[in-house]
């Protein structure tokens, strides 16, 4: 066939022989995961010599542009959904989502509004439901799926600014800890809230007891707000004239897994008839929340103004799809509606516009590979995977507590995948030791076995496991383990 034809159309059989080859592709990706390097980073240089930057004005065979993309684009990265990528937060993705992301790009959906839609807008509905019941919301809260944690956040963030007057949005205060998203200050600078209007709250001490709030069963480790301190600088904000707005809760915070008392600081935005709004950032944790231990260190995420999700980290999901909700739902097209005169047309039918709930008009059908992964293995096997995540961050805390190499910091994360902790002859030397983990981190990515990162604890550089990966075996946790003992042997502090 002639494809320099303007239609850019193939033929049925060249048609079904890329799709055929494109499944397989991803068939032995993922049959063959365990087996390959975690990441591969190639050099600009290197990247020059094999892709290349010129744009071909002819043709080039299909065969051949596939064999690029398997050799030279998708050689050179970090496989996220690795057994034994450790690092940042994993994405361990599914198949059936994977499927889902083809059939979407295939019928090439546009998913902003009910009358060019209603199908794909119906599943999104359902899915955001479902995400809403999870949380214990209210009935009439509703939210949006939108790219990631950040943008949720920063829509969460204006629909709450936009319910203070004007007087109100001068004075606005809010509220968060050290262990707060980096996503969350980008937000406040994109709607311009001055640094002078950010308030970090000191955090309670692992171990030093939960304070109010605790018998709800929240959480009491290092890096949840200290409730005292943020009733005080309320009172304190209020007395020098100022508007307490917006509290920023932590449900499993990326670096350590920090939790806060949830319950109890609904009961401080809500103290002397005088509502504060309440965000819970639940991108990563949320799914805790299908296990009986994530509910009950999740107690009180049903309080919540507004929630953020990322169904794309451990509800297994592929890249990408997050989740805004709101109590009110109706405060999101009070926000984002906007009908100008070439969307009449697709106006006024009563149904859900989703490109009114967000700051996206052009926008996919992210629903599509979460509802079908529901309905394709139902709840009962998301659940599995979630407690799986749990018994491997269990485990690699057992083994690390009990090795004389190791120090286990007890920052209290294991429940929701998250392991810090440090070796124990490189953190002797407190001149050498935050640069020694670094390197034994990056040697045990040039090694290609596994992935970790590092991060700090009370300003000590430590290294990270996230263990969400559902097809992580216990293997890999104890070979990785070993494997950086071995590593580390080869650093002089």
């Amino acid at each position: 066939m002639d494809r320099h034809d303007s239609r850019l159309q193939l033929s049925t059989d060249e048609m079904r022989a890329l799709g055929y080859r494109v499944v397989d592709m991803v068939i032995e990706h993922l049959e063959t995961l365990g087996e390959r390097p975690v990441s591969t980073v190639a050099t600009r240089a290197e990247l020059d010599a094999t892709i290349g930057r010129a744009i071909p004005s002819a043709p080039r065979a299909i065969a051949d542009v596939l064999d690029a993309i398997e050799r030279d684009v998708m050689g050179n990265i970090a496989h996220v959904d690795h057994p034994r990528f450790f690092a940042y937060v994993p994405s361990p993705g599914n198949f059936v989502g994977a499927m889902a992301e083809a059939l979407v790009a295939g019928f090439n959906v546009f998913a902003g509004a009910w009358p060019v839609a209603s199908g794909p807008s119906y599943v999104e509905l359902a899915v955001i439901d479902w995400l809403r019941g999870l949380c214990g919301l209210p009935t009439a809260a509703g939210g949006v799926l939108v790219s990631g944690g950040s943008t949720a956040n920063l829509t969460a963030l204006i629909v709450a600014r936009d319910g203070l007057s004007e007087h109100e949005r001068e004075r606005a205060v809010i509220y968060c800890s050290d262990q707060t998203h980096s996503s969350i200050a980008r937000a406040l600078d994109v709607i311009g809230l001055s640094a002078e209007r950010r308030r970090v709250v000191s955090k309670r001490r692992f171990g030093s007891g939960a304070g109010p709030g605790a018998a709800s069963g929240a959480a009491s480790g290092d890096g949840a707000i200290d409730l005292v301190e943020l009733a005080r600088l309320i009172e304190s904000d209020r007395a020098a004239g100022l508007h307490p707005w917006w509290v920023v809760a932590n449900a499993g915070s990326t670096s350590i897994g920090a939790c806060d008392d949830l319950s109890g600081l609904h009961d401080i935005c809500h103290r002397d008839g005088v509502a504060m709004w309440m965000h819970v950032d639940a991108a990563y944790g949320g799914g805790a929340l299908l296990s009986a231990r994530g509910r009950e260190r999740l107690a009180g995420i049903e309080h919540a103004d507004s929630v953020t999700l990322d169904p794309h980290k451990w509800l297994f999901q592929p890249f990408d799809i997050g989740c805004v909700l709101v109590r009110d739902a109706a405060l999101l097209e009070r926000s984002f509606e906007s009908i100008p005169a070439y969307l009449r047309d697709s106006s006024g039918t009563g149904e859900v516009n989703f490109r009114d709930r967000g700051i996206e008009l052009t926008r996919p059908f992210r629903a599509l590979k979460l509802w079908m992964t529901l309905q394709i293995f139902g709840t009962d096997a998301l659940s599995s995977g979630v407690e799986r995540g749990m018994h491997a961050a269990a485990l690699a805390a057992d083994i690390l507590a009990t090795s004389p190499w190791w120090i286990l910091e007890p920052t209290g994360g294991e429940w929701i995948g998250i392991v810090v902790f440090r070796h124990a002859q490189l953190a002797v030397s407190s001149g050498s030791s935050d640069d020694s983990h670094r390197r034994l981190a990056r040697l045990l990515v040039d090694d290609g076995y596994a992935m970790l990162s590092t991060t700090e604890v009370d300003g000590r550089v430590c290294l990270r496991l996230c263990t969400i990966n559902a097809r992580t075996s216990d293997d890999d946790i104890r070979n990785t383990i070993t494997r950086l003992e071995e590593l580390a042997a080869t650093i002089t502090p």
